[in-house]
């Protein structure tokens, strides 16, 4: 039994160091065709671009967003669509009001129910006339060459989306995005070695652009547009890439409730995806594409309950007098007071980093859990919540 309980731990030391050491030495021989840009010599060679701001309830953010549109940078046609999503508070108004801000032409779709993100983009895509999409989140900001550097990468052979580096400050010292630089750099570091070799396995929701006839031509109930989208372009032979230079950043300051809620239902979101789209496992259709996903998605959502089971095993095996079990059940121990004084100091708002890192990997972790049982008991999120 400790044996098995070592191999579980082992899956666990893969997935955040055996993985990445992998992609390391994979991408050291990056195939020949990945990064290739294509040239690009007149103003006719840029694809035009539908930048699409999907919001429900966000006139208090129109005039920012607005303003921050009025600085993109870009010598192609580009043109500027916010859909509504069942918006109550004026959205729209807010928008025409504003106008003046920015001399793209601004266009409105917006439907009377709020049926989620999916449904309202599904209803304004025949009205998107540009070649290339581009989301952005309506509290996003761009920098001037965001949607330039996006289809540049676009441009390069075999790339049917772009994905830019998404950065998340905080207003609040006691919100819980405060915590994610650390895991934050992480994935840029995962991005940038899996851009060398595969295509990334998910996209970055609020800065990313794609051909337009790439879109899904459905995208589940209950799934996430991120995961989805992703794994349809690879299934298409197409690539998702990085592209680091294309910065978007947002003001993410909830707090540790509703940050935790967020997570359980990003997670359940997406697992969700990966199910509705296991032809990515398949090696015949996407090659190794579905270790990817497996190593840096499917097998992370499972740490919790890996370590619960290892737990388990290391407990049994303790009674039974074996000493090395009782060691390794000892760094538990450890670890699990680091975790309680973690969640002490942070709710108490004196946050220690040596605490909170124990306290953040358990605590997204756990969540990770939760979100994965959610689909497993049925349940499905149909709506999104933007952040706030």
């Amino acid at each position: 039994m400790t044996y098995a309980a070592f191999a579980l731990l082992l899956v666990i030391f893969y997935v955040y160091v055996g993985y990445p050491v992998l992609l390391k030495l994979a991408s050291t021989r990056r195939p020949s065709s990945f990064g290739e840009e294509s040239s690009m010599t007149s103003d006719t060679d840029w694809p035009s671009v539908s930048v699409v701001v999907t919001a429900h309830n966000a006139a208090h953010l129109v005039a920012g967003k607005l303003d921050n549109l009025s600085a993109v940078e870009y010598p192609g046609e580009l043109d500027v669509n916010f859909v509504l999503d069942g918006c109550t508070d004026g959205t729209s108004n807010a928008i025409s009001e504003n106008l003046s801000q920015v001399s793209w032409d601004v266009h409105v779709v917006e439907t009377d129910v709020r049926n989620g993100k999916e449904a309202a983009i599904r209803h304004a895509l025949p009205r998107l006339s540009g070649e290339v999409l581009m989301f952005s989140d309506a509290d996003a900001e761009m920098q001037p060459d965001t949607v330039l550097e996006l289809v540049k990468k676009l441009k390069e052979p075999g790339v049917g989306v772009a994905c830019g580096r998404e950065w998340h400050l905080s207003r609040n010292k006691g919100s819980a995005g405060e915590g994610q630089g650390l895991f934050y750099r992480y994935e840029d570091l995962i991005k940038q070695m899996q851009e060398k070799c595969t295509s990334l396995c998910y996209v970055q929701g609020g800065v990313f652009a794609m051909w337009k006839n790439l879109y899904p031509d459905e995208i589940p109930v209950g799934c996430t547009q991120d995961g989805v989208i992703a794994f349809d372009v690879v299934l298409q032979g197409k690539r998702v890439a990085f592209q680091p230079s294309a910065v978007s950043q947002e003001y993410y300051d909830l707090g540790m409730q509703a940050d935790f809620a967020r997570r359980i239902r990003t997670v359940s979101r997406a697992f969700y995806s990966a199910w509705c789209r296991r032809q990515v496992f398949n090696p015949a259709r996407t090659g190794w594409y579905g270790v990817h996903v497996l190593s840096a998605r499917v097998l992370r959502w499972m740490v919790f309950p890996l370590a619960l089971t290892s737990l388990a095993m290391l407990i049994a095996t303790s009674i039974m007098g074996d000493r090395l079990a009782m060691t390794v059940l000892l760094c538990f121990c450890v670890w699990a007071i680091a975790t309680f004084l973690g969640f002490l100091t942070e709710v108490s708002g004196k946050r220690i980093s040596i605490l909170y890192l124990p306290f953040y990997f358990t605590y997204i972790h756990l969540a990770a859990m939760l979100g994965v049982l959610r689909v497993l008991f049925g349940k499905r999120t149909t709506t999104w919540t933007p952040t706030r």
